[in-house]
Parts: C-alpha cells; structure tokens; sequence
C-alpha cells in the first residue's frame, strides 16, 4: 500500500496546479496569422481558486518561449479538452458552454461542459446538466446518464461519486469514457465472493447513453489509483486507456481496453494521461516506471503496439497533422513543452508552476 501512495505522490507532482493570471475572455494574440499551437489547462491564482488557460503560439514563429501567448478562459476553472474543425479550435473548460474560436457558445441545460468531439455537423459534448447530474448533448440535444447507474445494488442516494474522462464520435456513436464510486454499503446479504455487490470504483463507457463496467476495484477505493483517462474511436474498434489496482490492491497497473477486453502497456508498469486517435494509429500518452519500488520514471507514449521513450519525466496528450507528431509532456528540467517529432519546439514554463493536459493544431 505505502508503494501504491508513493507512486499517487509522484503522480501529483507531475499534475502540480499553477499559480498566476488574471484576465478576462480570450483574445487573439498576436502573434503572425497562420496555424497555431494551443495547449490547455490550468493556473491557481493567489485566492487559491483554479483558473483555466491556454497557449497559443504561430507554429511558424516558434523561436522560444515568449512568442506563446497565454490568455485565461472566462467563467472557468480549467480547460479540459480541445478539439478542432475545420480549422477552428474548440474547447471545454468547465463552463455552461463551449468555446468556438474566441467566442462562448453556452449550452442549454448545462452548468458545466467538460469534454467535446466533433465530426462534420455533429458537435457532442459531455459534462454536468443544471442538477449537476451527468449529460451529454449531441448537437443541443441533451441525455441525462444519471439513471444508468445500478440504484438497485446501492439504493442509498448520495453515496455516488462520479465524473468523466473522455468523449469520442464516429459516425452516429456517441462514446464517453468515465468512473463511479459507491461508497455505500452493499445490499444485505452480500459477500466478497459476489464482487458485483460490493462497494468501490467502477470504470465504465457509455456508447449512445447505454453504460459498460469495463472494471471494478474494490480493493482501494480510490480515483488515483482506478480511472479511465480518455477514449477514442479506431475503425470500429473502441479504445479505453485507464489505470486500475491489481494483486489485492498492492500494484497499480497502466494501459487500455479494446472493445472492452483489458491489455496492458509494460506489463502495466506505465502510467497512462490521455489517449489519442487518427485514423487506424491509437496513441497513448504517459510514462514509464519501474516496480518494485515505484522509481526510474520516464517519459513516454504508446502507438498501436509499440513504446516510444521520450527525453523527459512524462507526456501529458498528443495530437496529429499530417505525418507530424505533436506531444506535450514534461522536460527532464521539469518543464512543459511541445515535441514536434521528437524535437522540442517550445518551452511554456515550470510544471512546478502549469498544470496543462490537452493540445491541439489549429487557426
């Protein structure tokens, strides 16, 4: 167990929040005109409330670190996801709306929108509807999830904590990615043997509102250790990276579900981010460690198979255009930057002071 919290220790410090700026909505920068760079995520401000930003930065003028220009998003606490069409980036970021280009889009029977995927005239979206419950929207129409959870096993309500991680099109299937935990006692009668009844964190997907139990933990009941962080469509194959516990709770173990059968990347000595897909490539951000004990951390990501290493302590989200490869991650100086191909081409700061976790390439 002591190494399980070592490891959520070192996991914390690689997502540590970040102190600094005030300002009100998005403005262009200004930068030349042209495609862009934009990475999202958060800043603490000196009241202690989180508050979300992005980078954006003319991918033609990139020379350092002071060509990026970072903006705080209105009425948000941290930008969560980025997605891009047509050209134009859009962004959840916690918001009753969403952001297209610079201008808030608010969303009918949302309090928060969290996640976003778009395809040709589709815009879905998912988050918290105005009772706080979890939704999603496909093009302004809204489906409450709340009522897909198993009430019957734990009937006790409030004992239920949820969220989600991820959100993915194709065609007209609408995919998110998520967990829940119940606390509550399970009904009279259960044992150990029948794990369905027991309370713990429940990885789970939703295709088109109809929930998956992709994993159970009810050995540590704890979202650091069992969580699903992102989803992805592939053809007609439906990726899940996510983390969970294993031998009784004593190993945390990385990698992905593929149509729901679990596989795990570096025998699942590897700590999943995001994950990522184009086309038939399926990319997985993270890093790598070694156990026992949780040490010799390093940067690195997973495509279709194969392990890539990369100069730095983790990658945070990827992104593609065309045969070029963009990665966020964390420097081995401890700094958020860019890797276009495996070469840096911009240093955004201190992770000691960012928390930043989605990229996109856009105008």
């Amino acid at each position: 167990m002591n190494r399980i919290k070592y490891l959520i220790a070192v996991a914390a410090l690689l997502a540590i929040n970040a102190c600094s700026k005030d300002s009100s909505h998005p403005t262009a920068p200004t930068a030349p005109a042209g495609t862009y760079i934009y990475v999202g995520g958060s800043v603490v401000l000196s009241s202690g409330a989180s508050q979300g930003i992005y980078f954006r930065n003319s991918i033609g003028n990139i020379v350092a670190a002071a060509n990026a220009r970072i903006d705080t998003v209105q009425n948000s606490s941290w930008v969560n996801a980025m997605a891009v069409l047509d050209s134009i980036v859009y962004m959840a970021a916690n918001s009753p709306g969403y952001w297209k280009g610079d201008s808030f889009i608010a969303v009918n029977g949302a309090s928060s929108v969290q996640y976003l995927a778009l395809s040709n005239n589709t815009i879905a979206l998912a988050g918290m509807n105005n009772t706080f419950g979890l939704a999603y929207w496909v093009n302004g129409n809204q489906t409450d999830l709340m009522n897909t959870f198993n009430r019957t096993v734990y009937p006790n309500e409030g004992s239920v904590v949820y969220g989600f991680s991820g959100m993915a099109l194709s065609g007209n299937e609408v995919a998110i990615s998520g967990s829940y935990n119940f606390m509550d006692e399970p009904i009279p009668g259960a044992t150990t043997a029948d794990t369905s009844t027991l309370p713990g964190l429940y990885e789970t997907l939703w295709v088109n509102g109809n929930i998956q139990i992709l994993y159970h933990d009810y050995w540590n009941v704890d979202v650091a250790y069992t969580s699903t962080v992102g989803v992805a469509f592939s053809g007609n194959d439906i990726y899940v990276a996510a983390q969970m516990t294993s031998d009784s709770g004593t190993k945390n173990s990385g990698g992905y579900f593929k149509n729901g059968s679990w596989n795990s990347i570096n025998n699942g000595a590897f700590w999943p981010n995001s994950l990522y897909a184009s086309g038939t490539d399926v990319y997985i951000a993270g890093y790598t460690y070694t156990f026992p004990p949780y040490s010799n951390f390093k940067a690195a990501y997973w495509k279709n198979g194969d392990l890539t290493p990369v100069d730095g302590i983790a990658t945070k989200a990827i992104t593609t255009v065309g045969s070029d490869l963009y990665v966020l991650g964390i420097d081995d100086n401890g700094n958020y930057v860019v890797w276009k191909n495996g070469t840096v081409i911009e240093t955004l700061g201190s992770a000691s002071t960012l928390n930043l976790g989605c990229i996109a390439i856009g105008n």
